[in-house]
């Protein structure tokens, strides 16, 4: 009898182990949208995150995103804030501790990542119609964690890997390669402290370990509010 036990105790665990690596790609998408709560987020208009990036130093942060692919980013230096902006066609960013404190334009072969971000629905969401390939690539381990690996290739042509937590569907890390200044460097995002605000999850701590950094970043949000309204002026571009 206990010979028997143990026999179905191991046909279950290869029957479950058998049923995760079965999934298919629409199979994990549609269970990560439902996890993420992507039907609630259709009824989101925007959403403010206010929170902190730390390095060798912590600089308070505040993010505007606006439907249907608006972004701002107000990162504080030292008391002087610099941006990062997406209208929705074209990007700028000041750096004002830089020798140049004027807005300045985002060149279009640099917008790939600012896109991605400004992406109210996210870079899975319809993505056929957004002109992104998505491959699973299958399960694997990351730490305790068994994952599904999804390989993106973006629009434009950038390749990325998305482990997704095979239990709760929830993205754990981004990996992918970056040319900066005609090198190539590892960049490496994990993503962990989900909560659910209004049943949308959202992570609220995001860790990057990228090559090239002189330290890693983290950045911790303290709130995540939703439908407030927005100035649309925040994405302009000012002229002076």
């Amino acid at each position: 009898m206990k010979k028997l036990f143990i026999l179905v105790g191991v046909l279950l665990i290869a029957a479950s182990t058998t049923t995760a690596q079965e999934q298919n790609l629409e199979q994990v998408l549609d269970k990560f949208y439902k996890a993420n709560g992507i039907d609630k987020l259709q009824n989101v208009k925007s959403v403010i995150m206010t929170g902190t990036i730390t390095t060798w130093v912590i600089m308070p942060v505040k993010v505007y995103k606006v439907r249907p692919n608006k972004f701002r980013q107000e990162k504080d230096n030292a008391d002087i804030t610099g941006l990062t902006v997406f209208d929705g066609q074209s990007g700028w960013f000041t750096a004002p501790w830089s020798k140049n404190p004027n807005p300045q334009v985002i060149p279009e072969a640099n917008l790939g990542d600012i896109k991605i971000l400004a992406d109210f629905d996210g870079l899975f969401y319809n993505w056929k119609e957004k002109g992104y390939n998505l491959e699973l690539v299958g399960l694997e381990k990351l730490g305790d964690w068994d994952v599904y690996r999804i390989k993106v290739t973006r629009s434009d042509n950038v390749v990325e890997y998305y482990l997704i937590d095979s239990k709760t569907f929830l993205i754990q890390k981004k990996v992918g390669i970056r040319n900066i200044r005609g090198k190539d460097y590892k960049v490496d995002f994990t993503f962990s402290d989900y909560r659910s605000v209004e049943g949308i999850m959202f992570p609220f701590d995001i860790m990057n370990n990228s090559e090239g950094q002189a330290s890693s970043a983290e950045t911790q949000y303290e709130t995540i509010e939703l439908n407030q309204p927005v100035d649309d002026n925040l994405f302009v571009m000012p002229t002076k």
